[in-house]
C-alpha cells in the first residue's frame, strides 16, 4: 500500500491549477450563500464568550489538519478541505489508511499533513457537521443539497 501511496504522490507536481485559485472561486460562490470564513496561516477563528477570536498558532484551541474553508448557512455549519483534482482524488484512494495512520510515524509531509486533514474532517462528522475534501464549487454544491 505505501508503494501506491509513493507513486500518487508524484502525481501531484503535474497540475497546472493552484490550490488556491480553486479556493478562490469557493469563496467567492459561497459568499453569496452564506457566511463563509476563509481559515487563515495566521490562525483559526473560533467563538469565546459569544465572540469571534482568532487564536494564533501552536495554541492548544488550534486542532491540527483544520479545514481551509468554514461555512455557514441555513443553521448548518460546514467545512472544506481544498485540493486540486488530482489530490483530492489521491486522499479519497486512501482515505482509510489516512483516518488510522498516526502521522508521527510517516517522514513525507504531505502525507502527514494529509492525515491530520482527513482525521480533523472525522471529529467534524463525528460533531454532526458536514466536511469533506472538495476541488470544484461543483463538488461544493454536492455538500450543499
Amino acid at each position: 500500500m505505501l508503494h501506491n501511496l509513493k507513486m500518487n504522490l508524484k502525481m501531484f507536481r503535474k497540475s497546472f491549477i493552484l490550490e488556491s485559485d480553486i479556493e478562490k472561486q469557493i469563496l467567492e460562490y459561497l459568499s453569496f450563500k452564506g457566511s463563509v470564513f476563509k481559515m487563515n496561516n495566521s490562525g483559526k477563528p473560533i467563538y469565546i464568550d459569544g465572540k469571534l477570536t482568532l487564536i494564533p498558532f501552536g495554541s492548544k484551541f488550534n486542532p491540527d489538519g483544520i479545514s481551509d474553508i468554514m461555512f455557514i448557512s441555513k443553521g448548518k455549519t460546514y467545512f472544506f478541505e481544498v485540493k486540486k483534482p488530482e489530490v483530492k482524488r489521491h486522499i479519497e484512494k486512501f482515505y482509510s489508511f489516512y483516518c488510522t495512520c498516526d502521522p508521527k510515524k510517516l517522514k513525507d509531509n504531505n502525507k502527514k499533513t494529509f492525515v491530520k486533514q482527513v482525521q480533523f474532517i472525522e471529529r467534524v462528522k463525528k460533531e454532526g457537521l458536514v466536511a469533506g475534501l472538495v476541488s470544484s464549487i461543483e463538488d461544493v454544491e454536492k455538500f450543499l443539497i
